[in-house]
């Protein structure tokens, strides 16, 4: 027996990322004039000696385009967010499904924060949140593989963040700002809509994904918090971190963030904080 499912294309590497597969998919909702891509270059941004990679592989891709009736030829500086090709990393991926959130929220949760404001017309045009701009997502239910293709920030001028340093203050004022409306967004939708129609709407992003990792987190909390500070001579510090961890009981870490995600209607931005 055969599957009712069509089979969708979803590229897994930036030599996957074809000039035809452009024209015909990606960018013909996105340009309403008869329009040719002329060529595309890829690059992959993903640095694996960084310990990237874990959860997506991260292509640039500038593409050529010319619009009819346009003189000159229009550029397009996208981003290809593409499954990891490491099957453990995978897998990773799989279960939280991370990829499948993201384009729910794309896809559904945004049309539905746009309607929200027009129905009450608190807002015109209504306020988006602060996103990078989707041009297209596909998935693949057979090979269980997904992937989007959003626009390249870094060509309007912002930069990738440095793990090892983090963020300074301005920067991660503008990053829970940015947090606030999209909550804000989304809680406007569950006043407008009812809490009922939101959970059967949303339930892809509703469900709580770090019941998965349950262990890690105290594991993590004691290699890189716990240990790290007694190597530092902060025993005093390191010993009250030991408190709070044990505090928790046998679940450890993960008892704080349970309580803390306990409400079913409660937004996870899950895929925001691992891509």
């Amino acid at each position: 027996m055969t599957s009712m499912i069509p089979e969708v294309y979803v590229p897994l590497t930036g030599e996957e990322i074809t000039v035809d597969w452009l024209q015909k998919e990606v960018l013909r909702n996105e340009i309403s004039q008869p329009f040719r891509v002329l060529k595309c270059d890829t690059k992959c941004i993903t640095k694996k000696d960084a310990r990237d990679g874990f959860t997506s592989v991260l292509y640039t891709v500038d593409v050529d385009v010319k619009i009819e009736d346009e003189r000159f030829t229009r550029t397009y500086n996208l981003l290809a967010k593409l499954y990891p090709t490491n099957e453990f990393h995978q897998a990773m991926v799989r279960r939280p499904r991370f990829f499948e959130r993201e384009i729910h929220m794309y896809t559904k949760l945004l049309d539905q924060m746009r309607n929200a404001q027009k129905l009450t017309k608190k807002n015109d045009p209504p306020l988006e949140p602060l996103w990078a701009k989707c041009y297209y997502t596909c998935t693949n239910y057979s090979k269980e593989i997904s992937g989007l293709i959003l626009e390249n920030l870094t060509t309007s001028g912002f930069t990738i963040m440095n793990k090892r340093i983090g963020l300074d203050f301005d920067h991660l004022s503008l990053a829970l700002k940015a947090f606030a409306r999209s909550h804000a967004l989304a809680y406007n939708v569950k006043t407008v809509f009812g809490i009922e129609a939101y959970l059967l709407e949303n339930i892809m992003v509703l469900d709580n994904i770090y019941d998965l990792w349950k262990g890690m987190f105290d594991s993590v909390f004691q290699s890189t918090v716990i240990d790290k500070l007694r190597e530092n001579g902060k025993n005093e510090l390191a010993d009250k971190c030991q408190a709070f961890k044990e505090s928790g009981g046998e679940m450890g870490i993960y008892a704080y963030l349970s309580k803390a995600f306990r409400r079913e209607h409660r937004m996870r931005y899950g895929f925001l904080l691992t891509h």
